[in-house]
């Protein structure tokens, strides 16, 4: 799977296992990655490098449960 490829999937169903998602829309990376995690002080500059390196911010997807089941390692992904 090429990267970034589940932003093709708003709006669309996807299959895990026996589990069933509806693709709502892209998640926005927060602030949290910028801080140092021995400080707290906000020293890394994580959001300009993605959008210097892939063009967004954006870190993933928000999927709703439309049919439960079961998900297991390695079960693949299947958009519907």
């Amino acid at each position: 799977m090429d990267a970034w490829a589940e932003f093709d999937w708003i709006d669309r169903d996807i299959a895990i296992g026996d589990t069933v998602l509806h693709v709502r829309e892209r998640i926005k990376r927060c602030m949290h990655t910028a801080a140092n995690p021995h400080n707290g002080v906000r020293d890394a500059d994580t959001l300009g490098a993605l959008r210097g390196q892939f063009g967004h911010q954006d870190f993933g997807i928000y999927a709703e449960v439309t049919k439960g089941g079961n998900i297991s390692l390695g079960d693949k992904v299947e958009v519907l």
